[in-house]
C-alpha cells in the first residue's frame, strides 16, 4: 500500500508494484491479508476494502 492512510485504487496499484518487484522489503506495507506473502489475494483485499466488504 501507499500508506497515506486511505484505502484508493493508488493501493491496488501499489501492490501490483509489490507482486512484480522481487524485493521482500515491501511485505510489512504489501501483505494486507497478513499470511506472510504478497500475491494475489492481496489484491483482492484491497478491491474488498474498496467495496466495503
Amino acid at each position: 500500500m501507499n500508506i497515506d492512510g486511505q484505502i484508493t485504487s493508488a493501493d491496488v496499484t501499489a501492490i501490483y508494484n509489490c507482486l512484480l518487484d522481487d524485493d521482500n522489503s515491501y511485505i510489512a506495507t504489501c501483505d494486507i491479508n497478513g499470511d506472510g506473502n504478497i500475491t494475489a489475494a492481496d489484491v483482492t483485499a484491497i478491491y474488498n476494502m474498496l467495496l466495503g466488504e
